[in-house]
């Protein structure tokens, strides 16, 4: 798949070399971007975040992997500033991998030339670049939308330590159209506040998350004229990356999507999708292809929305399991069926109103503990 490098303008290349991986992404023009809600902000977040909060110009993303270079006091933030100075021009950069070590600068001076005389827009050059920053992810993670008047394409990682508050989770999304930067930082917020916000693997919020959405202006077509379907384009292309990381999670069986309806407004709606995606009960009981869907009213009885024991319904894979204050007499042979399949979805109507919202998780398996105590 050509993924990013579809986006006229945008160049890629990779190196992976056992645990450790090194990806830069050529694309001269104006970025914008989200990040990392924690406390604890890695060296290159900080680095990043102040960089585009003075210009908003770049010429490369050099990416690490295997190295989240966070919680590492004044060396991370020289290793960030030299990471970033190792190719000319204004350079963002972003690590991901494990809390607490420094990065290793000989390995990354030894990757960084043969990438850069390397870097192409073709599909090699792409696809080394999605696989250079992964680390307990399954496989890569790109989506494309192309139109005659632009193209809008996507690369992004994480398995674990998900829900981006804005898991390791980083995303960067290219088009070839410009748009204002006022625009760009507002309306990129929105979307990424109804997509990668919505994704909820563990319930960890990494050191490292960042979103980046960079324009190369290589198309003639004017924003005005294609704004509305350039941002809905925008949109499902972190969607998808979105529903990828999800169904990735860290030992996952089985991709988890609820979407709430009838909220008294777009809070409402967040709290119940994410109070249920968040719980361990309702996360082993899919896992376990158990319709224990009492799991499912507890998590939003606790949520904090306004909720009517007796006003509220509940489907699954479009079956109705809970109405009017009762769990339905169900058929346990037809509900056990839908159990077993590798998507569940989860129907919730609140009644409270009319604001509707979706999100996206997974099943908790001992595949995931497996992972994480050796990590």
């Amino acid at each position: 798949m050509k993924g990013i490098c579809s986006v006229p303008g945008v160049k890629a290349n990779g190196y992976k070399e056992g645990g450790k991986g090194l990806a830069v992404i050529e694309a001269n023009g104006k970025c914008v971007g989200t990040f990392t809600r924690n406390k604890i902000q890695a060296a290159p977040v900080v680095y990043t975040e102040k960089l585009l909060s003075k210009d908003p110009d770049i010429n490369h993303i050099i990416v690490n992997s295997g190295c989240a270079n966070a919680f590492t006091g004044e060396q991370g933030l020289e290793d960030a500033e030299w990471m970033s100075r190792l190719i000319g021009g204004r350079n963002v950069v972003c690590s991901t991998g494990k809390i607490g070590s420094t990065i290793n600068r000989e390995w990354i001076s030894m990757a960084i030339d043969n990438l850069v005389s390397g870097i192409q827009d073709g599909e090699e050059g792409c696809e080394k670049a999605a696989d250079a920053i992964l680390t307990t992810d399954t496989g890569p993670k790109q989506s494309v939308v192309s139109r005659s008047e632009y193209t809008v394409g996507g690369m992004a990682k994480g398995a674990g330590m998900i829900e981006p508050n804005m898991g390791t989770m980083l995303a960067f999304i290219f088009t070839d159209i410009e748009i204002p930067v006022p625009d760009m930082e507002k309306r990129f917020k929105e979307v990424v506040d109804r997509t990668f916000n919505m994704v909820v693997v563990d319930g960890d919020t990494s050191t490292n998350d960042t979103a980046l959405l960079t324009t190369t202006g290589f198309s003639e077509t004017p924003y005005s004229s294609v704004e509305q379907s350039l941002w809905r384009d925008i949109e499902e292309v972190c969607r998808e990356l979105a529903k990828q990381i999800a169904r990735d999670g860290e030992g996952a069986t089985k991709m988890i999507e609820i979407t709430v309806q009838g909220a008294k407004d777009k809070e409402e709606a967040k709290n119940a999708v994410k109070t249920t995606l968040n719980s361990p009960l309702v996360k082993t009981a899919v896992y376990g292809e158990d319709p224990n869907f009492g799991r499912i009213v507890a998590a939003l009885g606790r949520s904090e929305i306004n909720l009517r024991p007796d006003g509220f319904k509940v489907k699954i894979n479009g079956n109705t399991v809970v109405k009017k204050g009762r769990i339905t007499s169900f058929d346990k042979t037809k509900i056990g069926r839908e159990m077993q399949k590798n998507k569940i979805n989860i129907e919730i109507d609140l009644q409270n109103g009319s604001e509707t919202i979706t999100g996206w998780g997974c099943d908790l398996t001992p595949g995931y503990i497996e992972i994480n105590a050796d990590y």
